[in-house]
């Protein structure tokens, strides 16, 4: 992005906002570009839109660009607005990085920890992991957060949680901003209603699930490594359905709705007595499980002992 710009309105941006920027502006700035919308930005830093426009205008004239094109009724970041955008991530990342730093100090007397995970394995080890470490240290506040696994990625470049428990995701295109801790190889599974033609069929072809109503995630990583695995197999599948929620999708197949391609977990944590199991061997139909967080983020003393306490009690 910075090499989109010319490079001397590029240092120009960065020279004023290192001279001139105050933290206040900063939050103002980040807010209104998050929100994309004067009103709501305004009463999420708890000015009125007046004051908050005529700080926005401000920044403007002291960078002397536009941060924001105003169409209509609509907001959006122009280019050198996006620009800035991230330099404010990276100097709210390091404030925050010294705030942790300072209360690591007092070691596991007290603190707090964010974890983003999937429902499906957060149903899984996380709960007894959790009581252990609450048992242990009943001073740190812990936060799981169920997301899906782009929202966990998303949410840790960001730095809404600390740690992440998702599909793992060498492709991601931030991949290099973050460190990943395989935990397990989690296989993909055909789930159909017990009276299907397939229930009973060993290793059924692709071609054969192909050819029945499938319903698919509408997790977008999920649903890519489905769809990748058919199309490697030369198998193109038409969704009947596409379903926010894995146990959205068991209940429809139990329903007799169509068939669905899901991870094992779900069946190891739902009541499935009304569904036929039957696993893929075909190559593609797999999932890497494991932990992610920010790389060069200064995790606290409870993130690491956590972190360490989850590792082991997966890998056991």
């Amino acid at each position: 992005m910075l090499s989109s710009l010319p490079y001397k309105l590029t240092m120009e941006l960065i020279t004023a906002w290192r001279e001139d920027m105050e933290f206040r502006h900063m939050e103002y700035f980040t807010a209104l570009a998050e929100e994309l919308h004067f009103t709501r930005a305004a009463e999420r830093v708890g000015i009125t839109q007046p004051s908050l426009s005529q700080q926005i205008r401000l920044l403007e004239d002291e960078f002397g660009t536009s941060l924001f094109d105003r169409i209509g009724k609509k907001t959006a970041l122009t280019e050198a607005g996006a620009i800035l955008l991230q330099h404010c991530y990276h100097i709210m990342h390091e404030l925050q990085q010294a705030r942790v730093a300072i209360r690591s100090l007092q070691g596991l007397q007290r603190g707090s920890m964010d974890i983003g995970a999937l429902s499906t394995l957060a149903t899984a080890k996380l709960p007894s992991v959790l009581m252990a470490f609450h048992r242990e240290f009943p001073s740190i506040k812990v936060t799981v957060r169920n997301l899906l696994s782009e929202e966990i990625y998303d949410a840790v470049l960001q730095n809404l949680i600390d740690v992440g428990l998702c599909y793992l995701q060498p492709e991601h295109a931030q991949r290099d901003q973050l460190e990943c801790i395989p935990l397990y190889t989690e296989r993909l599974v055909l789930i159909t209603p017990l009276q299907h033609p397939l229930a009973n069929v060993d290793a059924p072809p692709l071609s054969a699930i192909a050819s029945f109503p499938c319903l698919l995630p509408a997790e977008p990583f999920l649903r890519r490594v489905i769809l990748k695995a058919c199309e490697s197999s030369e198998t193109r599948i038409s969704p009947a359905l596409e379903i926010d929620s894995l146990e959205g999708i068991l209940a429809m197949v139990r329903e007799g709705l169509g068939l669905a391609i899901v991870p094992s977990s779900l069946l190891q944590e739902s009541h499935y007595s009304r569904v036929t199991a039957i696993p893929l061997e075909q190559d593609g139909f797999q999932l890497e499980v494991g932990m992610v967080y920010r790389k060069h983020k200064f995790l606290c003393a409870a993130s690491r002992v956590f972190l360490e306490r989850f590792v082991t009690a997966y890998r056991d």
